[in-house]
This record gives structure tokens, C-alpha cells and sequence, in this order.
């Protein structure tokens, strides 16, 4: 519980830091279910059509990979969580592939706190930072041969975030074809 309320804590004050881009806002009546749901299968994953509506409990769960915390979850909701929505996919040898989006109050905060999730863990885990070239201003890690092999990406559009989790594989590109994809969705 400490730890992800260190995550929690360390993505507050955080606020304000990064060089996160997009546009100053996106569209009131974006709906995130939507948005994850036009999203393709990702290339080596099964076939899914699970995207769900998400409170902060069940993207605090993800966003500290799998250990839940209720102080956490009610921190994102101070901070200015609005809606959230998750989709998933699953694929040989138990890899697995998680989108989530969140709508924060603002810009600055849906950056903070998904560029925190996407480094805070895996960093202390010993992954490294990464950022593909073509994804300016997205913030990640992956780990090299490590177990279990992760990469996390994240990219904050107006005071929408989306957050990649991908476990079990090494290979990046269908985070950043699935990532250049939502990007392109948001119009940035």
C-alpha cells in the first residue's frame, strides 16, 4: 500500500514537470469506451471486443499492476478524475496487452499521472526509460531481458490519457502502432 501510494504521491507533485504535448482540449463529448473500442487487435494478441467503463478503483488497480489500493484510487479522484474505460487482450504464452484512457480536469494532470504510472513501477523494477521517436512527448519504459518482460507506454491528449501496459512480450511495435493509432483518433 506504501508504494503505490508513493506512485500516487510522487505523480502530484510532479505536476507541472514533463514535456507531455497535445492539444489544449478534446472534444467534450468524446466517450473513452468509444474511442477504445474503434482500436484494432494488436498484432500477435486474440481477438477482443472487451472494453469497459472504469472508476478509479479499477484503474488504480492497473495502473499499480495489480496491487490494489483504495487511498490511491481516492487521491485520483481529488486530483480530478473524470471517466476512465479499459480494454484488453490476451495472447500465447500468457503475454497480455491493456489500454486504459482517462479523462482528468485538465491537461497537466492527465499527463503527470500517466507519465508517473508508466515510469514510477517499472523503474524501481529496473526497466528502462523509452520513448519511441515517432510518439514526441509520450513517456515509457520497457525492460530488456528481465522477467517478466514489460513495456509501458503513456501519452496524455488534451486532459485524456492513455496508458499501455503490454507483459510477456519484448517486441514494441504494437504498443507504438496501437498508441499512433489513438493519437491519430484525438487528432494530435
Amino acid at each position: 500500500m506504501r508504494r503505490t501510494l508513493t506512485i500516487v504521491v510522487a505523480a502530484i507533485f510532479l505536476t507541472g514537470c514533463g514535456g507531455a504535448r497535445g492539444p489544449a482540449t478534446t472534444p467534450a463529448e468524446l466517450d473513452v469506451v468509444a474511442l477504445l473500442r474503434t482500436l484494432p487487435t494488436p498484432a500477435g494478441y486474440d481477438q477482443s471486443t472487451d472494453v469497459t467503463r472504469a472508476d478509479t478503483a479499477a484503474i488504480q488497480v492497473i495502473f499499480a499492476q495489480g496491487t490494489v489500493d483504495a487511498v490511491a484510487a481516492k487521491k485520483y479522484a481529488d486530483i480530478g478524475f473524470k471517466d476512465g474505460a479499459i480494454r484488453r487482450w490476451t495472447g500465447p504464452s500468457n503475454t497480455t496487452f491493456t489500454v486504459v484512457a482517462s479523462r482528468w480536469d485538465d491537461h497537466q494532470t492527465a499527463a503527470t499521472v500517466g507519465g508517473g504510472v508508466a515510469e514510477v513501477i517499472p523503474l524501481s523494477r529496473g526497466a528502462a526509460a523509452w520513448t519511441p521517436a515517432s510518439l514526441n512527448g509520450a513517456r515509457g519504459t520497457k525492460t530488456a531481458s528481465s522477467s517478466p518482460v514489460m513495456t509501458t507506454l503513456s501519452l496524455a491528449i488534451g486532459d485524456v490519457d492513455v496508458f499501455i501496459l503490454a507483459t510477456g512480450r519484448a517486441d514494441t511495435a504494437p504498443v507504438e502502432r496501437t498508441m499512433n493509432l489513438v493519437r491519430t483518433s484525438l487528432g494530435a
